[in-house]
């Protein structure tokens, strides 16, 4: 695992910083699809987990996308990719669409789309990974525990 003291990684890391397994990857395709990554600059992609002072992100986890902090309907996004660029985290997922709000839950209704996006760690508010959870046949994430 890589971590801001190792001298091999380039500075891809800030402190607090922690990568697992690295693999360069050809930029070609993403340069299109994504406007935050720069063709000039060596791209990485993180295929198990990168944490961040002890906040874990691995593929699957469920980001919430917005700039503000308590949006009415949260962009969410189901991350799929991950990707260094110096010191740059870029997430790479499938949005969902929020179908509704369920205040006894806690939670959101969810439904996974084909619209994939892009963004960095570092232009959201809210840092933390969610989760799916299902309750019959629908799909919920909650910003709170459900047991």
């Amino acid at each position: 695992m890589l971590t801001c003291e190792d001298t091999t990684s380039d500075n891809y890391l800030y402190v607090g910083h922690q990568l697992g397994e690295l693999i360069k990857v050809n930029i070609k395709d993403l340069i299109q699809a994504c406007k935050l990554i720069d063709e000039n600059l060596p791209t990485y992609e993180e295929r198990r987990r990168i944490i961040i002072y002890g906040i874990k992100y691995t593929r699957g986890v469920i980001m919430m996308t917005n700039k503000n902090h308590f949006p009415k309907s949260p962009a969410l996004v189901k991350v799929t990719n991950m990707y260094i660029q110096q010191q740059k985290i870029i997430f790479r997922g499938t949005q969902y669409c929020v179908m509704g709000k369920y205040s006894n839950l806690a939670a959101f209704e969810i439904f996974l789309t084909t619209n994939e996006s892009f963004f960095s760690l570092y232009d959201i508010s809210y840092i933390f990974p969610l989760h799916e959870h299902s309750m019959g046949s629908k799909k919920y994430v909650s910003f709170f525990v459900m047991y």
